[in-house]
């Protein structure tokens, strides 16, 4: 049988041909209508005709052309996921989640740092999801009126009715709370940065307060040069936790336990700690946020809180996705949160 692109409508594609309608309705021997409605399932076809139609679409691999179903429905199927900190390996593990809920949906999610109106219309999205939003940004997206999630962890900050939250409080307090039941009592904190507030160090100094001299044992880069000259380099995660090791090394080093900001700062401050021969968990226990994968892998495997990055990004998309097709959506979901202990903590 003669299958030549020439003998059909076949459009080309950047050099790949690309069957249309009308070349299923010619090999099926069919009108248009009758292809349409076996591909919409919708209205009566004769078990022949939808047999033809069937076995044409198999042999020419058509596809529905997503750009013209997306303006006869007005759904794109398609998500965005909006992240300006793509050096915090955290949010990949939230996209996976958010891959993996929406491919069992039929959605594609869309990752960007861009988050002016003026880019997302021309994305052609449903809905989006983010982690963190200035005021302005926010005011932007609401004027395009799609619908919007947002991966909360302070609920003082984000201004939108849609939340699936992990409460960072509980968080501090569950590592802390390890700590302390090993016997350690002066425990330090290593921060992303340390002269900002930040509902983690916020926490953390509520929890310690006249328990310690906080201004010697909070580590982690500051913002602002104490001497006001101009604001250090912004650091990574990991380089803040190499700053806050120095730190460490260079006081007085009773603290006998540190928490970090999240599981890259923990990475960074072992790494360095173990450079200048120190001992984890036998001279310092250390413990991250985040359960990260690669935090099971360190050396030792690093005992961390958990927040469930995975399940946070499928919750997120199923909000999301829930919006979208008009279903109703709990306002505000609550993600849990709990110790993974490993082997960087001991007793004291």
């Amino acid at each position: 049988m003669d299958t030549s692109p020439y003998k059909y409508g076949f459009v080309s594609i950047q050099g790949v041909f690309v069957a249309l309608r009308t070349d299923v309705a010619k090999r099926a021997g069919v009108s248009l209508a009758v292809v349409s409605r076996v591909l919409n399932n919708s209205g009566y076809v004769a078990q022949a005709k939808r047999d033809r139609v069937l076995k044409a679409i198999q042999e020419l691999k058509y596809h529905p052309n997503p750009v013209a179903r997306s303006l006869k429905s007005s759904r794109t199927n398609q998500i965005l996921f909006y992240i300006r900190d793509l050096s915090n390996n955290y949010y990949m593990d939230v996209y996976k989640g958010m891959m993996e809920y929406a491919g069992e949906a039929g959605f594609n999610v869309l990752i960007s740092g861009n988050f002016e109106a003026r880019h997302i219309v021309k994305l052609m999205i449903d809905g989006v999801v983010f982690p963190f939003a200035d005021p302005a940004s926010l005011t932007d997206l609401k004027q395009i009126r799609v619908p919007m999630v947002a991966a909360s962890y302070n609920l003082q900050r984000i201004d939108v009715e849609h939340v699936v939250h992990v409460d960072l409080a509980e968080v501090v307090r569950l590592g802390l709370s390890h700590l302390r039941s090993l016997g350690h009592e002066r425990i330090a904190f290593a921060s992303m940065y340390r002269d900002r507030s930040e509902l983690r160090l916020d926490t953390y100094k509520d929890e310690m307060e006249g328990t310690t001299d906080l201004e010697t044992i909070v580590f982690g880069p500051m913002s602002q040069d104490p001497f006001g000259e101009e604001p250090p380099q912004e650091v990574n995660y990991f380089e803040g936790g190499i700053l806050a090791a120095k730190q460490y090394l260079a006081g007085d080093r009773k603290a006998s336990a540190i928490l970090c900001f999240n599981d890259a700062t923990a990475m960074g401050l072992m790494s360095h700690l173990q450079q200048a021969g120190l001992r984890i968990p036998q001279d310092l226990s250390v413990v991250g946020v985040d359960d990260h994968f690669a935090s099971a892998y360190t050396s030792p495997p690093l005992t961390t809180v958990s927040i469930h990055p995975v399940l946070h990004g499928r919750e997120c998309v199923k909000a999301l996705i829930e919006l979208i097709e008009g279903k109703e959506s709990t306002a505000l979901k609550q993600i849990p949160v709990e110790l993974v202990v490993r082997k960087t903590t001991a007793m004291r």
